[in-house]
């Protein structure tokens, strides 16, 4: 990276991330999800509707939300960075 900011060479969607060997790269960060051009450039893309990735990283797809199961309801929608919550249903 050669002392550039990830946001400077990429307009923000990647965010710098250091391994256990203090190697540094460029990955996307959280509700952006990474493609690959056939040149082999990279970017990244955000999460579209129902689906999300909370943590930085070079994931090709974000994960959709989770289905709630019978007898519960949707207690937190999701977003692009959470996965929906559910809660049990009430009896009534």
């Amino acid at each position: 990276m050669h002392g550039e900011t990830c946001s400077a060479v990429c307009g923000g969607r990647f965010v710098k991330v250091t391994d256990a060997d203090d190697f540094e790269e460029c990955r996307c960060a959280a509700m952006y999800y990474e493609t690959v051009d056939a040149g082999n450039n990279r970017a990244c893309a955000v999460c579209p509707g129902g689906r999300f990735k909370a943590a930085a990283g070079n994931a090709r797809r974000c994960s959709a939300w989770s289905t709630c199961a019978v007898g519960k309801g949707i207690a937190t929608e999701g977003t692009k960075t959470t996965d929906r919550q559910c809660t049990a249903c009430t009896t009534g």
